[in-house]
């Protein structure tokens, strides 16, 4: 049914009574009421013009004071501060780290000097990874803060100093706090792309929020040797970009039974410039830039000729390593209480992680037997007392 269909109904509806005198009936005024009815609008208008003038005056008056008196006094208007305004905290720098565990940082508030100290492991491979996050963790509170110098300790678990450096930060340098150059899924793909075109059996990956994009690598070559004779030329083909543009990075090359071989770092110390971190084991040979010696500065002396004896370390002074250790020795602190008679030989061997093993006995044939390689005869401990040399 269309809509005309369905109220064709009302044309048939008759009008009420009344509607057949409207035409007749003439308006008449209201008796009484016209001058009253037209005052009463005047007030109306007037009282709606006295709140409207209200609604617009009061709040001017709240937000935009009238007088002199009332002006702002000088200086009391907060300013505006910049992001950067808000020096980031040591904490802010440690919390980005995966390795922080280990790592404390603080400010002498007399000097300004950061001071960053790290635990590892009496390890070359373990010394160089806490070495290498100390650097990264106080070169960027450094750069941020505006402070020049950063002085970090390796210690190892019972507070024994295994090393000590020095580190110059130039102002200027890239900025810690910069964001992701790209996703770190992409990064991820594009390293793993470039490692499965060198045929790596195995690439671990970390990355940390700092500089843009740092990483912490950990990959297994096929051939460990060839690999780390040619490792310059063979990390900057891996790392790509990572390792241009001041990006800071931690390479590590793991053995066929998972032992570290290889330690490479670097960390940005301000622009164009930056200091290289690294060890190698001992006997592989590498081009590689390690910043540091191969041999760590620290001597393990052991009870007997075994890696499973009862042994006690200290950090390389520059004392006789056969006299230090006989003092070891009688001390008890290789085992208590002190056998005697006290070793008339010590035999020196160039530890696995790279650091010197004594052991007591005069059978130079005792460093082929544990796997170990003899120290060799050239090597000259550092003068006693020398100061650490900067790496930066």
């Amino acid at each position: 049914m269309r809509l005309d269909e369905r109220f064709s109904g009302l044309n048939r509806v008759e009008t009420p009574d009344q509607w057949r005198e409207i035409s007749m009936r003439e308006p008449s005024a209201l008796r009484g009421h016209g001058a009253a009815r037209r005052v009463g609008r005047i007030v109306v208008v007037a009282a709606a013009v006295v709140v409207v003038a209200a609604g617009i005056i009061i709040p001017l008056k709240i937000l935009w004071p009238l007088g002199e008196k009332n002006k702002p006094v000088p200086g009391s208007e907060p300013a505006a501060s910049p992001a950067s305004a808000t020096p980031i905290s040591t904490a802010d720098i440690l919390h980005r780290l995966v390795h922080s565990a280990s790592v404390k940082m603080s400010v002498a508030p007399d000097t300004g000097v950061v001071d960053v100290t790290g635990v590892a492991l009496a390890n070359g491979a373990d010394i160089a990874r806490t070495d290498w996050y100390e650097m990264l963790a106080g070169a960027a509170y450094a750069q941020s803060a505006g402070l020049a110098q950063v002085t970090r300790h390796v210690l190892d678990s019972s507070d024994v100093v295994l090393q000590t450096r020095t580190d110059r930060v130039v102002p200027g340098g890239p900025d810690p706090l910069e964001p992701p150059t790209a996703p770190p899924s992409q990064l991820t793909k594009e390293l793993q792309l470039r490692a499965g075109r060198m045929d790596l059996r195995q690439v671990t990956l970390r990355w940390i929020p700092l500089y843009g994009a740092t990483a912490e690598i950990v990959i297994r070559p096929k051939d460990v040797a060839s690999y780390a004779a040619s490792a310059s030329a063979n990390n900057a083909a891996l790392l790509g970009d990572l390792g241009r543009n001041q990006h800071p990075y931690l390479l590590t090359v793991m053995g066929p039974g998972r032992e570290p071989q290889l330690v490479v770092g670097y960390v940005p110390l301000g622009p164009d410039t930056g200091a290289e971190i690294g060890w190698v084991a001992p006997g592989l040979h590498t081009d590689a830039a390690l910043g540091s010696a191969q041999i760590p500065p620290f001597v393990t002396c052991f009870q007997d000729a075994s890696l499973d004896a009862d042994s006690a370390g200290y950090p390389l002074d520059g004392r006789d390593l056969s006299l230090v250790c006989n003092e070891k020795w009688a001390s008890g602190a290789i085992h208590w209480p002190a056998p005697t008679p006290a070793p008339a030989e010590w035999t020196a061997c160039v530890a696995d992680w790279g650091g010197i093993d004594l052991f007591p006995t005069g059978d130079a044939a005792v460093c082929s037997r544990l796997g170990l390689q003899t120290l060799p005869q050239d090597y000259s401990p550092p003068a006693s007392g020398s100061p650490p040399s900067p790496s930066g």
